[in-house]
């Protein structure tokens, strides 16, 4: 990405993190000022459709589909889809009917680091399905049920005794090779595993599913080419690091979550 995602990691740790949110922002480019905005407590959002009838749609990366007043943004209708979405909506007309329809379905790029979206989106609380969603007035089809995923807290991780200068090692190499999809801090927002909830199944074939490409029939590509046993050593190290004191706080914090 020529980003290096280890000075990321370190300058967050030196420091709080900005506030990240997403905005709708209307703007008059006569007088080049803004003249409405809604705040989205996510950055990835949807795409835009603009009416002749002065309406607005556009779907959220936390799964709810709006249609504003175009001139002053306000909110005029809202329908819960339980997926994100971050495609536009079009609208086109059959026999004199109007219809407004949106690709749902939470991706791309932006998602997959995790940082900004991981609280609020769709993806970390529901099922992830794709699906075309068609409105029109009077339209009666109920919505899709979309699966919501069964909250507990972190499993207990597996045993690690790496030391602290292993666990760092293994956080810049994490960060370098697994950021852009696995997330910041190994916190994921849903698209790909979140793997601070890896089964023991993948704790027990880490290093095969990392650099023997046990999974690369699923997307999960091989980085023996990148890395050799003793990274994969660290990177884990580190990931069951996260997952004991992300897990410890969980409990704190929820007793019956465990």
């Amino acid at each position: 990405t020529g980003v290096d995602f280890a000075q990321v990691v370190a300058l967050a740790k030196m420091a709080p993190l900005p506030p990240m949110f997403g905005t709708l922002k209307a703007w008059d480019p006569v007088a080049q000022k803004e003249v409405w905005s809604v705040k989205y407590p996510g950055t990835t959002n949807g795409g835009l459709l603009t009416t002749a009838g002065n309406l607005v749609f556009q779907g959220t990366g936390g799964g709810n589909f709006v249609a504003y007043q175009a001139d002053n943004g306000t909110k005029l209708w809202e329908v819960a889809t339980n997926i994100g979405i971050i495609a536009p909506a079009i609208s086109y007309e059959v026999k004199g009917e109007q219809y407004v329809a949106v690709l749902a379905g939470w991706g791309g790029v932006t998602p997959l680091t995790g940082i900004a979206d991981a609280a609020v989106a769709a993806a970390v609380s529901h099922a992830n399905p794709g699906h075309l969603l068609a409105f029109k007035l009077g339209g009666k089809a109920p919505m899709p049920e979309v699966e919501a995923k069964r909250f507990t807290a972190i499993p207990p991780p597996p045993d690690n005794a790496a030391g602290p200068d292993v666990i760092a090692r293994g956080e810049a190499l994490y960060a370098k090779t697994c950021t852009v999809c696995h997330g910041f801090f190994a916190v994921g927002a849903g698209v790909l595993s979140d793997l601070r909830y890896s089964s023991k199944a993948v704790h027990d074939n880490f290093a095969k599913i990392v650099i023997e490409g046990a999974l690369q029939k699923n997307g999960m590509p091989n980085f023996s080419d990148v890395l050799n046993k003793d990274d994969v050593e660290a990177i884990h190290a580190y990931i069951i690091s996260r997952a004991r004191d992300d897990r410890a706080a969980q409990l704190k914090a929820d007793p019956s979550a465990n």
